[in-house]
């Protein structure tokens, strides 16, 4: 029995000697800021981070949470917090853990120890950066509210930059009075602390907002004033921004050598500022983009357009893979607050580990259960450590699954482009030299008079590409973006077929119908006809005269059907394959010339999608081909 007890004794020694030396340095610190006052912080801290940046991080997160929870208690408490607060954040940031920082932010917002206005109006501001930061307005406008419910103490930038991130949010819903308000808030409180650089930005968001509102003669002197100031303060970004605004009113007065002298200043500037790509490149490049297609550059405007996407596209990743992050540290918990308790309570069991290694040495009978909870710690941590292995693996997965969408959404839109540079080039082409040939003399009034017709249907087709290509184009920048309501077939259909009569007498193909009495289904009005159109005019497009287009609609099995037959040559098997799965088909000629883009079965199957519905395709008998939407 003694001989175990040694035995034990020895172990915990080896085990806890080094936790003990922990224990020494943590009580270091501890008194480092227990002695300190207001005017010696600045030293302190040094002092301390000197310490911390030598600590393995796990136990550095446990000590600055020691060291906050001290702050708290001192009589200078605001400056010890806000101190040790940054050194927290430091530590955080310096070993990729961003993401658990703000988990443990949402573990203290409710901790009774840190129920101190200065304190708490400092927890609840960087709570709502990070969830602005995340894109998560409607959390990070309740909780920057609740900052300035809280705020009791002079003007600083954190008051400044909680002011304006309520006025952008307000701009972002429209309500322009509240972000009226906000911005001109944050102006006087900047204004109120002599803070050049926040000046010069609260008038550019000022001026940024007067141009969403129309009030282009307000909005000028506000961006020129906020350049000036950026520029003294090397803050290029912000003046870009403003370029970029002023570019945009520019194009709007169509005085285009001025836009372009206002986005290369813009780009300029960026490329000055020397950090990553930020949301400010997107706007620039789109805003050059606009500038080239009105100056007739079309090649130029589809480059930089790409570029945009292109630095759009990262960024939304970047912040889909933080989100993914926080999610996948939050080990399987399904809510954010329930996720920074596992914090807390991580932090809280260190603490509670650290005073067993102390009183471990005391005793057999200490040495015997801490040895006890040491056996069942391990199993713990091997547990969470498998777990976590298992996560990165699920991660890399869905970071190769976004990697794939992304080239297959590449692959579709070069070809998407590719498709459409052709067939809207084509028809203009023709018609310009139609035009040329009749300016020039080469062709009377009569004889262009013989082309009239031709050219009206190479016109009615171009017309029919270009709104299928911008109905398509919206859809992908807006997200399908439906408004469902109760929709009566019939009326659908008639519409349908009124609109297009002549086309069907043009070709002599008959239009019939058969509906059920009062049938209805519930989807967005808009896009149904949309669809259905699309479905019947391609079937007169591709049906030979004295052909029949029939649409069916019926009820069966609690499912609605919507069919558009036809009796043409049928639909190829590789057209219906590349609609089930989404991607663009080479476009078809139809029995009198007719052409489109290839992408109205594509908007077809995204538009009926988006209403719940499903969009299949199937041969005719004996020959043509169905097309069936059918909704539950």
């Amino acid at each position: 029995m003694i001989l175990r007890a040694c035995f034990f004794l020895f172990f915990l020694f080896l085990i806890f000697c080094p936790a003990v030396h922990s224990q020494s340095k943590l009580e270091l610190v501890e008194q480092l800021l227990r002695k300190s006052d207001a005017s010696n912080m600045g030293s302190v801290f040094n002092r301390v981070k000197a310490i911390i940046d030598q600590t393995p991080y796990k136990d550095a997160i446990y000590y600055e949470d020691s060291l906050l929870h001290i702050a708290a208690k001192l009589p200078h408490y605001p400056q010890a917090f806000g101190w040790m607060y940054e050194l927290t954040k430091i530590t955080y940031n310096r070993s990729g853990h961003e993401d658990n920082l703000f988990l443990y932010l949402l573990s203290i917002a409710t901790d009774p120890a840190f129920d101190k206005p200065e304190i708490k109006e400092k927890i609840l501001y960087e709570i709502g950066s990070s969830y602005y930061q995340l894109g998560d307005f409607e959390k990070a406008q309740v909780t920057m509210e609740k900052h300035l419910e809280a705020y009791n103490g002079p003007v600083n930038r954190d008051l400044i930059n909680c002011l304006t991130m309520l006025g952008l949010i307000a701009q972002r819903r429209q309500k322009y009075d509240d972000a009226s308000l906000f911005l001109h808030q944050a102006l006087a409180a900047a204004i109120s602390s002599k803070d050049s650089a926040w000046i010069g930005l609260s008038n550019g968001n000022i001026g940024s907002l007067y141009l969403e509102m129309g009030k282009i003669a307000e909005a000028i002197p506000l961006l020129y004033f906020d350049i000036h100031l950026c520029l003294k303060d090397s803050l290029f970004e912000g003046a870009a921004n403003d370029y970029f605004d002023l570019s945009g009113v520019a194009l709007q007065q169509k005085r285009f050598a001025r836009a372009k002298i206002m986005l290369d200043s813009g780009l300029y500037l960026l490329r000055l500022d020397n950090r990553p790509f930020r949301k400010s490149w997107v706007r620039i490049y789109r805003n050059l983009s606009n500038y080239f297609n009105a100056v007739g550059k079309p090649d130029s405007a589809y480059h930089y357009l790409l570029l945009a996407q292109e630095i759009d596209d990262s960024l939304q990743n970047n912040k889909s893979e933080s989100l993914l992050k926080l999610r996948v540290n939050a080990f399987s918990l399904e809510k954010e607050e329930q996720d920074a308790l596992l914090i807390k309570a991580s932090i809280a069991s260190s603490r509670q580990n650290f005073r067993f290694a102390i009183t471990a040495i005391a005793g057999m009978i200490v040495v015997t259960l801490f040895a006890f909870i040491y056996i069942s710690q391990k199993k713990r941590i091997n547990s969470m450590l498998s777990e976590k292995a298992r996560l990165v693996e699920v991660e890399k997965i869905a970071e190769e699954k976004l990697r794939k969408k992304e080239e297959e959404a590449n692959r579709a839109k070069d070809k998407l482009f590719s498709l459409i540079a052709h067939d809207l080039r084509g028809p203009i082409s023709s018609l310009g030299m139609f035009l040329a040939v009749l300016e020039e003399g080469y062709m009377d009034i009569d004889e262009f008079k013989s082309f009239i017709p031709k050219l009206k249907d190479r016109v009615d087709n171009l017309y029919q590409v270009t709104d299928n290509l911008l109905m398509w184009a919206r859809s992908q920048l807006d997200g399908n973006v439906t408004k469902k309501e109760v929709v009566i077939l019939d009326k659908v259909v008639n519409n349908i077929f009124n609109l297009l009569a002549s086309d069907a007498l043009k070709k002599e193909i008959v239009l019939e119908k058969q509906l059920q009495d009062d049938l209805k289904i519930i989807a967005d009005a808009n896009q149904l006809e949309i669809v259905i159109r699309n479905l019947v005019s391609n079937a007169l497009k591709f049906c030979p005269s004295g052909s029949i287009v029939f649409v069916k609609c019926f009820k069966e099995n609690d499912q609605v059907f919507i069919n558009v037959c036809d009796n043409g040559p049928g639909l190829p098997d590789d057209v219906i394959k590349n609609m089930e799965m989404g991607a663009f088909s080479q476009p078809s000629i139809g029995t009198g010339g007719e052409k489109g883009a290839g992408l109205g079965l594509v908007m077809c199957k995204d538009f009926i999608e988006a209403n719940g519905g499903k969009l299949t395709a199937y041969p005719n008998s004996p020959h043509g081909t169905v097309f069936s939407i059918s909704f539950y």
